[in-house]
């Protein structure tokens, strides 16, 4: 049937796709997640070497920098946790490659067995587009986060040149 060979060849596109998909998001949850390992050790360097403000706070702008380091820190850390969510490392599903698919295909009549491929790309398809939605919902989240700690980054800054013309 010219309709079934049709579909299967569509089924197949859409099911490289898909698995494009899903690595091009995991890339991304990898690459975010180092990105957020690097910023937690840069916020960390970096009120280690300014630690003035922290160690004994004395003017209201060194509370300001100690309660927006710790917002910082949690926002990138939720970040992270996100990012980690994506990535994380589980089966996802694939198309049966199983000693009872395989003998089912080689005795059913040739519509049963493309029925038959075309429902196993057609359930496969949908479970891999639930999985990638889950990693890329956690993505978003991340994403939202990151920038909100990017903004309280900047508050945190302008409020360290305040404490150094307050200290200075």
């Amino acid at each position: 049937m010219v309709g079934n060979e049709q579909a299967l060849t569509y089924l197949k596109e859409r099911y490289t796709e898909e698995l494009q998909r899903f690595r091009d998001v995991e890339d991304k949850s990898i690459k975010l997640t180092s990105l957020l390992s690097v910023l937690m050790a840069a916020l960390g360097t970096g009120l280690g070497i300014n630690r003035e403000p922290l160690i004994s706070p004395t003017l209201l702008i060194d509370w300001i920098i100690i309660v927006l380091s710790g917002l910082i820190f949690i926002f990138l850390l939720i970040s992270w946790s996100n990012a980690m969510l994506a990535i994380n490392i589980s089966r996802y599903p694939i198309v049966p490659a199983n000693r009872v698919a395989l003998e089912y295909i080689t005795e059913a009549d040739k519509e049963d067995c493309e029925a038959y491929i075309i429902q196993c790309h057609i359930d496969v398809i949908e479970l891999l587009s639930i999985v990638i939605e889950k990693k890329a919902e956690a993505l978003f989240y991340c994403h939202r986060f990151l920038i909100i700690s990017g903004w309280i980054s900047s508050i945190l800054l302008v409020s360290f040149y305040i404490s150094e013309i307050n200290h200075g």
